[in-house]
């Protein structure tokens, strides 16, 4: 044999690259079959009957159609991009403590009005000598402002003396004319246009026909209920008496008011001219149509529509139009009063809109408002607070504020009432604006150090005369971005900041602001620091509103996701009586602040102007919301391990050896198509 292999016609080395191979497909799957470890294709091979092969090809078929069922459930679910929620308790010693802001309720402050073209707030507002108290101490005595003010409440006593007889003194209101405040806005800041002072508490004779010149006849307004309680003198005046007066032998008592503006009723008709409030819809396909009512500013175009979008729905447009009448200027704020229709006048709030550097000026000061803190027991200050400004608040305050790349945010391992950040407010009640604050109280919002506050939206109140407890407990949220959710970091939002931590919040707010300043040529809040949209211009109105429809209709292009990473603080409030009697003696003498002493000056003042408040941590632990993909590649691969191996004993092996089945059975059938044209020798000699 060896011999033949010498005289054969391949070369000796043949055989051992080209072994002798199977001659059938049925050489090479018993081959296979006594080699592989798969389960049910051994069996369907090996068996000997066809009954056997059969019931081993059905069992072998199902099992691989369940595989395939359940394989292709795994992949449209894994294809979803599920996740979970994991929720922990984290347990630490110390943790960051939040920003704290602080914000007085009233947004300025009437003495900072004086030269100013908020001057004339301060007569329609009650003048210099509002609410139960004396705080004309707080004005400059040396202004021009100042001068006229006493020389007006001089004229007006002396007038009201000779007016009014001994009879009927205590009943009868002055009807004679008084000098009246310029409202309209445009004099210039050093008071110089301002000839005398309005006595807004008089009502003018309804039988005069003289009538302050900046105000005509028509145009005295009051409100209903004194409408409805007034009554004619033998004089021809009017006296307002209460209704619950019966007794005809005695005079009956006055209603006096503190707030000088207020309606007044015609002196001819009695009758109420209210503003009028126009509500259309708008049917057009172009936008607003050009043929409204023209402004009551003559500067405007009010065919200048370029800020319209084509693809905005036109036909549902809401358009509240404001009629303000005979406002004479942006500053003529007694005409805005009068024009008012609101019960709570809430729709002066986007009238009577200072500038940031205005609410700087003329806002409540930090050295004024914070007049004591400590902080875990150790004192600070105010000038450990950061200042903004606020549209609804004026001046805020900040504590443990982070801006920037800056870590220096104050951490805490105390828990409960003792520690934590304490203040102690003074809110100067004597100083506020009726018309900007109806209610006395400060304004606390408690955020993560990195993010900007917005009092208005998450704040809550802390009343004076009380100590406001608020205990707060951490929660931590960690979202997942694109594909499994549609959390943003802030990159490729409407949100541009190098300072602050992006929020959803603070991206909508900007967002909005920028559509209006980009199609309006106006903002309407200060966190943009540029022109304010007029109340007057009905062309900035129709814009302004326009906008804010169409974004909350889903319309404006805003950007603005979750965040990825979010800090919120659960709050709870409880609230008592601050301070008492006998802590109000130890209160005062620790108080430095020349203004607090000086209005302080018994228990019911102290509770009228002082806040306190404490925020804490009622506990160090917080809870952790996090959220994690529900199947990953190297889960996925798991899963349908898991199946293979569940229904058809299939591992990564077995793949392999079905491969090298595969394989062989091509080369078999390629060397069977070319081997005919082959020469096999043949040794003659054996």
């Amino acid at each position: 044999m060896e011999k033949a292999k010498e005289n054969s016609f391949f070369p000796p080395e043949y055989d051992d690259i080209h072994p002798m191979k199977t001659d059938s497909v049925k050489a090479v799957l018993n081959e296979y079959s006594g080699v592989t470890t798969a389960h049910g294709v051994p069996r369907i091979i090996t068996s000997k009957s066809i009954l056997s092969k059969l019931f081993w090809a059905c069992v072998t078929l199902a099992a691989l159609g369940a595989f395939l069922w359940q394989g292709s459930l795994l992949l449209f679910d894994y294809k979803g991009h599920p996740y979970t929620t994991q929720i922990d308790v984290v347990t630490q010693t110390e943790v960051q403590f939040p920003a704290v802001t602080v914000c007085n309720m009233n947004k300025m402050r009437r003495s900072a009005m004086v030269g100013t073209r908020f001057e004339s707030l301060i007569e329609a507002d009650g003048g210099a000598m509002g609410g139960d108290v004396d705080y004309s101490w707080w004005f400059d005595w040396s202004s021009e402002w100042w001068l006229k003010y006493e020389d007006s409440s001089s004229s007006r006593e002396e007038s009201s003396k000779e007016d009014i007889g001994p009879s009927a003194e205590g009943s009868v209101i002055s009807g004679t004319s008084q000098s009246v405040v310029d409202m309209s806005g445009d004099s210039a800041t050093d008071g110089s246009s301002f000839n005398t002072m309005a006595n807004f508490t008089d009502i003018p004779d309804g039988n005069s026909s003289t009538y302050p010149s900046s105000t005509p006849q028509n145009q005295e307004y009051s409100t209903q209920s004194d409408v409805d309680t007034a009554s004619a003198t033998s004089d021809g005046t009017e006296s307002f008496v209460d209704e619950e007066w019966s007794s005809t032998d005695e005079v009956p008592p006055l209603r006096k008011r503190r707030s000088g503006l207020r309606l007044i009723p015609d002196p001819t008709t009695g009758k109420l001219d209210q503003r009028r409030f126009v509500r259309r819809k708008r049917q057009t396909n172009t936008g607003p149509s050009s043929s409204d009512p023209s402004p009551s500013d003559s500067s405007e175009d009010p065919e200048r529509f370029d800020w319209w979008e084509p693809e905005w729905e036109t036909n549902m447009f809401d358009y509240q139009a404001y009629d303000w009448g005979d406002v004479t200027s942006d500053n003529d704020w007694e005409g805005f009063y009068r024009q008012s229709t609101a019960d709570d006048f809430s729709d002066l709030l986007d009238v009577i809109n200072p500038t940031r550097e205005e609410l700087e000026i003329m806002g409540h000061q930090a050295e004024d408002f914070i007049l004591q803190c400590t902080f875990d027991r150790r004192p600070c200050n105010y000038t450990n607070f950061r200042q903004f400004q606020n549209k609804y608040y004026g001046n805020c305050f900040t504590f443990n504020q982070e801006v920037g790349n800056s870590s220096n945010a104050r951490r805490t391992g105390q828990t409960g009432a003792q520690y934590g950040l304490h203040l102690t407010l003074f809110t100067e009640q004597p100083e506020y604006v009726g018309l900007f604050a109806q209610e006395a109280g400060v304004r606390v919002a408690i955020h993560p150090p990195n993010v900007f506050p917005f009092p208005e939206d998450d704040g809550v109140v802390a009343s004076t005369g009380q100590a406001t407890n608020i205990g707060i407990r951490q929660s931590y949220f960690e979202r997942l971005t694109k594909p499994h959710g549609n959390c943003s970091d802030g990159t490729q939002t409407n949100f541009t900041s190098e300072e602050y931590t992006y929020t959803t919040r603070a991206c909508v707010k900007s967002c909005v602001q920028q559509h209006i300043f980009n199609k309006c040529g106006c903002v309407t809040d200060i966190m943009m620091n540029d022109t304010i949209c007029s109340p007057r211009n009905r062309t900035e109105q129709m814009c302004r509103q326009a906008i804010e429809q169409f974004f909350h209709e889903g319309q404006l292009e805003c950007f603005c996701p979750i965040a990825c990473k979010e800090t919120h603080f659960v709050t709870a409030v409880t609230s008592d009586l601050w301070p008492s009697e006998r802590y109000e003696t130890h209160l005062k003498s620790r108080l430095t602040n020349e203004k607090a002493t000086r209005i302080l000056q018994n228990i019911e003042q102290t509770r009228k102007n002082l806040a306190r408040v404490r925020i804490y941590f009622e506990e160090l632990n917080y809870e952790q919301m996090i959220q994690k993909p529900q199947y990953t590649f190297e889960s996925l691969l798991g899963g349908i391990g898991g199946l293979l191996g569940l229904y058809i004993g299939f591992s990564v092996i077995t793949i392999c050896e079905v491969g090298v089945l595969v394989l062989d059975i091509v080369k078999y059938l390629f060397r069977k198509a070319y081997s005919h044209d082959r020469v096999v020798p043949v040794d003659f000699k054996t």
